[in-house]
């Protein structure tokens, strides 16, 4: 029998091409597949680590808020506010030995953690893939409220004509405060503990401009000087960090939070001045 050597032999090469083709399509399907899952692990990590990061936003812009209350209700409104005492050791008063170093050091702790929380979720959305939705978004604007509080000079619109002194930390202020307190960790950036934080800003940051200009805000809110912008603007970042908390800890019908009770997330009306128990 004649032996069709040459249709034998492109029967083989066919098959051995087809053969090839599939095995490339698998292949491809294979990698596809492994990528798809690849992505959708990194998309999980992803939502995890900005989670993570949004709590420790949650629990700073909290922080901030309570001390802002006492300090723009309670200090406002007291006889011997505790941050004008030339004597920056002596003690307030014996039922509350407060010190006016140890509450503007905190204070300024207090804010420079909310500003370093503010940074670290910012560094994880600007340079991870995270998708735009309209609740990052919405994140971004509140945020971007609380920054305007502190730096926004249009604030003063509404009773520009009786402002005569005012102290804004501005935008990149903000930032170097933030990014002074932070530093990575293992498996995030985190922020400085307080012990380390008070060696740091005694030995270096106290004197820099930035923290120079958060510390006179913070002074000034209190002074009750005629035509000072201090309080109405720490009282506008408080309010601003109240909508940032309802943001992340939505209140249900109650106005109880699952974090954040009801009576904690509470705003000033600006033009009063509320009493408040807190004495933090």
């Amino acid at each position: 029998m004649d032996v069709n050597f040459v249709g034998v032999g492109v029967g083989l090469v066919t098959g051995g091409i087809g053969g090839w083709i599939a095995s490339l399509i698998k292949l491809s399907s294979e990698k596809k597949l492994l990528d798809a899952r690849q992505d959708k692990q990194n998309e999980i990590q992803l939502a995890e680590r900005i989670e993570r990061y949004q709590s420790l936003l949650l629990l700073s812009a909290s922080d901030l808020q309570d001390r802002l209350w006492h300090l723009t209700q309670d200090q406002y409104t007291a006889r011997s506010p505790v941050l004008l005492n030339k004597d920056e050791d002596k003690r307030a008063y014996p039922r509350w030995p407060m010190t006016a170093r140890h509450y503007l050091t905190s204070t300024i702790y207090l804010a420079a953690r909310y500003f370093a929380a503010v940074e670290m979720l910012r560094h994880e959305i600007r340079f991870l893939t995270y998708r735009q939705d309209d609740k990052t978004r919405d994140l971004r604007d509140k945020i971007k409220l609380v920054e305007r509080a502190f730096a926004d000079t249009g604030l003063r619109k509404e009773v520009d004509k009786d402002v005569s002194s005012d102290q804004l930390v501005f935008q990149m202020q903000q930032v170097f405060i933030g990014q002074s307190i932070w530093h990575r960790g293992d498996q995030m950036i985190e922020w400085l503990e307080y012990p380390q934080f008070v060696d740091h800003y005694q030995q270096e940051l106290a004197m820099s401009e930035d923290f120079m200009a958060l510390a006179d805000l913070l002074r000034g809110s209190v002074s009750k000087r005629s035509g000072s912008f201090h309080h109405r603007r720490l009282t506008l970042v408080l309010n601003s960090l109240v909508d940032l908390m309802d943001f992340l800890d939505p209140p249900q019908e109650d106005g109880e939070g699952r974090f954040i009770a009801k009576e904690d997330r509470e705003k000033v009306k600006l033009g009063t001045v509320l009493r408040a128990s807190s004495s933090k």
